[in-house]
């Protein structure tokens, strides 16, 4: 196996190996394996191409044997002569993605237009106003906005992120991700953190690993800790519109603290391209 070499930050700080490992998913080919996928004892669904394209090892012979069919909006598209799994390596050309076969016509859809708020809902989503990627994260180039959406079909979500990337939806956290054409209209959410609170979590120190955290408190004076950047916020009847920065600095003495992440599952995600216009959500920065 090729060392881990290199890291990549995720957007929201955490760290991302040379390599991320799932469990085998079953199934021989009579043909030689073209990708890790059809590979037979590991699952990868995630390389560094160039370091692979650098490095003697098993994973060097991928990048012979992967297929490029078509430029996408951002990367381009890969594809297994064994097995048929899709693949995209980033604009950069640097790291592979597995396109998971349940979000292959979601790529598909989002690279047949562009995808973007129209300027009356722009100017809502400004309104409240963007949380930027992690201060770790060597993607900068990434906003999310905390709102509740209602949709062209009639539904109303109260826990949702608009997600602007440059990138294709390629994430499996999260049981929803959608396209922003799907919007009719955005309010701010109950759930949905302060600016100056989420713009506090996405500058949040690494203290050790997996741990960044932010200190906050209710209306009320309870205390949490938000780890790594957090946009919506349901503790135990307590809600995002609720929280703020401590007034005064927290006392030295130590206290356990609930620890509050992003509820990713319940999020449902609507994913806009970012482009030139979209630094114009951070009217503070």
């Amino acid at each position: 196996m090729i060392p881990s070499l290199v890291s990549i930050l995720l957007r929201r700080g955490s760290l991302v190996p040379f390599i991320q490992i799932l469990p085998p998913s079953g199934g021989e080919s009579l043909l030689p394996a073209a990708c890790p996928i059809c590979d037979g004892a590991r699952t990868t669904v995630r390389f560094n191409w160039r370091l692979a394209a650098e490095t003697p090892g098993e994973f060097n012979k991928y990048t012979r044997t992967l297929l490029e069919k078509k430029s996408l909006k951002s990367g381009f598209l890969f594809e297994c002569p064994t097995c048929g799994q899709k693949w995209h390596l980033d604009s950069v050309r640097e790291i592979m993605t597995v396109i998971p076969r349940d979000k292959v016509a979601l790529v598909e859809k989002w690279d047949s237009a562009p995808s973007f708020l129209a300027p009356r809902l722009f100017e809502k989503a400004k309104a409240i106003g963007a949380t930027a990627a992690h201060r770790n994260s060597l993607d900068q180039d990434y906003a999310e906005v905390p709102c509740r959406v209602l949709t062209h079909q009639g539904e109303t979500i109260d826990k949702c992120l608009l997600s602007f990337r440059k990138g294709p939806p390629l994430e499996n956290y999260g049981n929803s991700i959608r396209l922003a054409q799907e919007i009719a209209d955005i309010h701010p959410s109950d759930y949905a953190l302060p600016r100056e609170v989420r713009t506090a979590s996405s500058r949040s120190e690494e203290t050790r690993p997996g741990r960044a955290w932010t200190r906050v408190e209710s209306a009320r004076g309870a205390a949490f800790n938000l780890n790594w950047t957090v946009n919506l916020f349901d503790w135990k009847g307590v809600l995002g519109k609720d929280i703020r920065l401590p007034a005064r600095k927290a006392e030295n003495k130590p206290r356990r603290l609930p620890v509050i992440r992003e509820p990713m599952e319940a999020i449902t995600f609507f994913i806009a391209d970012f482009n030139e216009k979209t630094p114009g959500l951070f009217p503070l920065r």
